[in-house]
């Protein structure tokens, strides 16, 4: 690569951090919990927003950078306590990505939020096709892509991309890539209702389900999941003040 040509590309990544950096929401309110008992929730809105009730710091972070809880480390104590509801307005473009940037900007702008990027490796999965194919359909949908959980184990999908999925699944049985090649956006139904007919023990059932999240991956999807070592991104902590009323 040439000298000239290097310095185009370093000028070009530095443009699209700059222009990361400068992303925002058109409006956001962020404000203690009335009710910190609730359920917690947060959804990506069709506008590019974000509308959340009674979530931590910590799920707000997990959100932002598209990572598990076991991906966070580090930060105040009140950062996996303390409840928060967050409303922030798009700009009408459904960018999951650019909605994630700006969550992460207004993490940094109310809490000071302040995290470096490391790297660990972890026994995981990389999420494949079988070698008879994959068996999901191609989405017509253009809206914000959607898991909707149905019940304890059963989801649908609309317009939903595999790494989607793969972080789906990383939240069940831990660490999972994205390796099936598969480019576009799917919809597809899961089920995946282990036997409990001789009343298992919760430790039972756990491993019981994730057999047969295994076996429906591969019978109705035309997916599995094989055993990997890899790396894994972790989002650290360095600093963070809880936000004022605003």
């Amino acid at each position: 690569m040439s000298r000239v040509w290097a310095a185009r590309v370093a000028a070009a990544a530095l443009a699209v951090v700059a222009a990361s950096a400068t992303e925002s929401f058109e409006v956001a309110s962020i404000r203690r919990s009335d009710d910190e008992s609730g359920r917690p929730a947060l959804q990506f809105t069709p506008d590019g927003g974000v509308r959340a009730a009674n979530v931590t710091l910590k799920l707000l972070i997990e959100a932002a950078y598209d990572v598990r809880s076991d991906q966070v480390a580090g930060g105040p104590r009140w950062a996996d306590t303390d409840r928060y509801v967050v409303t922030a307005k798009g700009s009408g473009a459904a960018d999951l990505e650019l909605a994630r940037i700006r969550l992460q900007n207004l993490l940094a702008d109310r809490f000071q939020l302040r995290v470096r990027h490391e790297r660990k490796q972890a026994s995981g999965y990389a999420l494949t096709v079988v070698k008879e194919g994959a068996r999901v359909s191609e989405s017509a949908t253009t809206g914000a892509p959607k898991l909707i959980q149905r019940g304890r184990w059963d989801v649908v999908a609309e317009g939903v991309e595999m790494r989607l999925l793969a972080r789906f699944l990383a939240v069940r049985v831990g660490p999972v890539s994205d390796a099936t090649g598969l480019t576009g956006r799917y919809d597809f139904r899961l089920e995946w209702a282990p036997d409990l007919s001789d009343s298992p023990d919760p430790q039972e059932v756990d491993s019981r389900a994730t057999a047969a999240l295994f076996r429906a991956l591969r019978e109705q999807l035309g997916l599995s999941l094989e055993p990997e070592r890899a790396a894994v991104e972790l989002i650290v902590v360095e600093g963070a003040t809880p936000p004022g009323q605003n």
